[in-house]
């Protein structure tokens, strides 16, 4: 795979179709921008698409550079009280990646992925794509497998020119995911706790809530409802009666509680006052 400004203009640029094997023509014009097209009629679609899918796997082959996106395991939850909770925990940073080795469409036990890349003792898949996503089979298969591979989207507008492809595929995070990384389990298992901590603190939040909202006597009671309960109801009422002090004449209410056999003094000249009540 070869740029347009690479070649010799016209015929003489000897290009063929990638898809349909046509040869093309180069046209380096000065109104249009320089392009390839087929030298003669013919009907070829996605002739565009299939260019720039090649040149971006030999891109990565001969500068064996990536730039891997970030892997972030999230989980979500609610707790008992109806609040939505939420943790997570990153697998992998997003990164460039410089390769040791680079295999093109290399048979990978029983898929053949676009590249098969190694960065020191890690090995894992590229796939690149414009219009169709890797197959739910392939990806389950890699998941199942546990296999880590990498899907890149490519898109028009950043393969105008083979700089831009060499850039968007080294040197941007754009457009590309982790089906499947070793990392994700034990980031996932590391949110999943984070997330139990939450709930656990929520709740006890709410009891000391809760328990501040109690009457200051019943706030140390281990539970509502391990309190025994009052019995009010077969309380007898407090009886009242009424006095009259022989020396001033004075008329007083006492409770039978507080009388005695003695005779109390009167609250008003302090004389002794008869047990007898006022008429």
């Amino acid at each position: 795979m070869v740029s347009v400004d690479e070649v010799e203009r016209g015929f003489a640029c000897n290009c063929v179709c990638p898809r349909c094997r046509q040869p093309l023509i180069a046209r380096h014009g000065d109104v249009r921008e320089h392009h390839l097209a087929h030298y003669a009629d013919v009907a070829c679609d996605g002739a565009l698409k299939t260019a720039i899918h090649k040149m971006a796997k030999q891109l990565l082959a001969e500068n064996r550079a990536l730039y891997v996106p970030v892997k972030k395991m999230e989980v979500h939850g609610t707790s008992p009280y109806g609040r939505q909770l939420s943790a997570s925990r990153l697998a992998v940073e997003a990164e460039r990646w410089e390769l040791e080795e680079v295999r093109l469409e290399s048979h990978a036990d029983q898929i053949i992925p676009d590249a098969v890349c190694r960065r020191g003792d890690f090995e894992f898949y590229v796939e690149f794509w414009m219009t169709h996503k890797v197959g739910n089979a392939k990806r389950q298969w890699v998941c199942d497998h546990k296999r880590p591979m990498v899907e890149v989207r490519l898109r028009l507008e950043c393969a105008r020119t083979k700089n831009d492809l060499a850039a968007f595929i080294s040197s941007t995070p754009r457009d590309r995911e982790w089906i499947w990384h070793p990392k994700e389990q034990a980031a996932l298992d590391a949110a999943q706790t984070e997330l139990d901590g939450k709930i656990a603190a929520e709740n006890a939040r709410r009891r000391r809530r809760r328990a501040l909202a109690m009457p200051v006597k019943h706030r140390n009671a281990p539970a509502k409802y391990d309190m025994p309960a009052k019995n009010l109801t077969n309380r007898p009422a407090p009886v009242t009666r009424w006095l009259r002090c022989e020396s001033c004449r004075a008329t007083s209410s006492w409770l039978a509680a507080e009388l005695t056999d003695v005779e109390p003094p009167c609250p008003f000249c302090g004389e002794p006052i008869s047990l007898q009540p006022a008429l």
